[in-house]
């Protein structure tokens, strides 16, 4: 899905006023901006294009970007317009498609392709910026945002390279849309129009970017302590206990999902970690079935835990989420197994597996 914002608009505007001018649009003669006159502010749109009931839980100071200039500027002596020379030589190549780029869509890919050529040459920015912070002192010209990927406790924030001119120009609030959409350009991006519907040049730029959400997801560990078992091991192997966990009502997200520990003796024990619930869940664990050999001590109902999100590597965090149980022997002996499906991490991404239980402790990782 392309990005709309009015980045392109910038660009477009500066490409094809030519264009315009040949069908008689009027002209608003400018002044030369300075070289180094310039700045540049990146700001956050107002909802993920992927999922607009999203609560934003970043702002743009959260963003950080790299900043290159892949064009220079210079001002048309004639018209109302910017050129652009393609003297920056880890960019030149792209001049032959910026030529012929004439759309939204067509900004996109030269924007994609100069982040190719960042990645692939190791190119390092010009600049480093923070979202909300402007960069000052930039030359004319046409320059490459990349922002980087934000995480929050919840999500995952990701940003498509954008392009922006600089100086720029911004549509006038309440310009006719019948007249900006001419020439087959949508609204939204009012990229062609006469320098009476967008202004005078402006040396200090603002751009807004829309962003995708990915959910975060976390793990669960259900802790069980037995203080006494029935008889002694010769005759008493195994049992499980099983657990229902619920998302609380002020949870922002829905959960309900069951679970078992077993364990094979006294002492501490962890049944497998639930993995893939989004971060950010609330959670109340409570515990059905004790065993038909075992009563609680205490509550059968945890506390409201927070799932914390798995780290990048898809380990878990060393403040993973963790409830905990205590039971002990009422003296008789009934022996309990139990299956529960586990999600792993492969291949960078989560596979489901049902996996018998076990009693080992499951450490959590830094």
């Amino acid at each position: 899905m392309q990005i709309m914002t009015k980045r392109i608009g910038a660009i477009m505007l500066a490409a094809c006023m030519l264009a315009v001018l040949a069908f008689g649009g009027a002209m608003a003669w400018a002044e030369t901006s300075q070289a180094g006159n310039n700045s540049l502010t990146v700001q956050l749109s107002g909802a993920a294009y992927n999922d607009q009931s999203v609560t934003v839980d970043i702002t743009a100071s959260d963003v950080e970007y790299d900043l290159y200039q892949i064009a220079s500027g210079e001002k048309d002596p004639r018209f109302d317009t910017w050129n652009y020379t393609w003297d920056i030589t880890a960019f030149a190549s792209l001049k032959d498609q910026a030529d012929v780029a004439d759309s939204a869509s067509d900004w996109q890919d030269v924007a994609d392709a100069a982040a190719a050529l960042v990645e692939q040459n190791s190119i390092p920015a010009d600049k480093q910026g923070t979202g909300g912070t402007a960069i000052k002192e930039l030359n004319n010209g046409l320059f490459l945002v990349i922002p980087h990927e934000t995480l929050s406790d919840k999500y995952r924030y990701t940003f498509v390279p954008s392009i922006v001119a600089l100086p720029t120009k911004e549509p006038i609030e309440g310009a006719d849309p019948e007249v900006v959409k001419r020439d087959g350009y949508d609204v939204n991006y009012p990229v062609i129009g006469t320098a009476v519907e967008y202004g005078a040049w402006k040396n200090e730029a603002t751009i807004y970017l829309k962003f995708e959400v990915v959910p975060r997801y976390g793990s669960l560990i259900i802790n069980k302590n037995i203080q006494s078992i029935a008889g002694t091991m010769a005759n008493w192997k195994k049992a499980s206990f099983h657990y229902h966990i619920v998302s609380t009502a002020d949870s922002p997200f829905e959960y309900d999902n069951w679970a078992s520990v077993t364990v094979t003796g006294e002492g501490d024990f962890q049944g497998p970690p639930i993995r893939h619930i989004q971060a950010g869940t609330i959670v109340k664990v409570t515990e059905v079935y004790e065993g038909a050999d075992f009563t609680a001590v205490g509550s059968t109902e945890s506390d409201a835990v927070t799932i914390i999100a798995d780290n990048e590597d898809g380990t878990m965090p060393q403040n993973v989420a963790q409830v905990y149980f205590t039971n002990t022997s009422d003296k008789k002996i009934i022996e309990g197994s139990g299956i529960q499906n586990e999600f792993t991490w492969q291949d960078g991404d989560w596979q489901l597996a049902a996996t018998p239980e076990s009693g080992q402790i499951n450490e959590p990782t830094a």
